[in-house]
């Protein structure tokens, strides 16, 4: 049984597309893949800027030279930087679902995601996707995003469709589907795999 995460949209108005790309996690986490994303803003004609610790709690530090670090940021801080519809980057080795892009997504970013198997479940189709550690394909797809506002626009908005299927409210329903199961004796059966 499965129920996907699920976010509320942040209600802050989208801005004009901003020229910069955008990343939120994690950076000491090895699994973020921090190292690739420092290459690929080495590669990019704009700044990739960066919201998450670089320190973390079991004393992992994430070194990065390019990108352009925001430190940490509240939701309001991220719901600010995905206003500007910024091209997100997430290059995770692994993630069972991905709720910074979930939250990229629902705010009409481009999306540029590593092709793993919750992206391709929750993303195909609306995400470009490129291997975890080809920080040269990933570049490509970045600036063939900014370069082509065209383009951008219409995957951003095939991604917040798509991110409509992930709100609080299906979340919600999905968790209650369960509960109301096993009240029942019998569990609810859901579809899909990425939780």
């Amino acid at each position: 049984m499965v129920v996907r995460n699920g976010r509320a949209p942040s209600g802050v108005p989208p801005r004009a597309a901003a020229p910069v790309a955008f990343t939120a996690g994690r950076l000491w986490d090895r699994a973020k893949n921090a190292a690739a994303l420092d290459r690929v803003a080495a590669r990019l004609s704009v700044p990739l800027r960066a919201a998450g610790a670089l320190d973390g709690p079991n004393g992992a530090r994430g070194e990065t030279r390019h990108l352009h670090r925001l430190g940490r940021l509240g939701d309001a801080g991220i719901a600010a930087e995905l206003a500007g519809r910024p091209v997100f980057i997430s290059l995770a080795r692994y993630e069972p679902f991905g709720l910074a892009v979930l939250e990229a997504a629902a705010s009409g970013c481009a999306l540029v995601l590593s092709d793993i198997p919750s992206f391709r479940e929750l993303w195909d189709g609306v995400a470009a996707f490129v291997g975890a550690d080809d920080d040269a394909a990933a570049a490509e797809a970045v600036q063939g995003f900014l370069d082509d506002p065209v383009r951008r626009e219409a995957a951003g908005a095939a991604a917040a469709q798509r991110a409509g299927r992930y709100g609080a409210d299906a979340m919600t329903e999905g968790v209650l589907g369960v509960l109301h199961g096993l009240l029942a004796g019998a569990p609810a059966r859901l579809g899909g795999a990425a939780a």
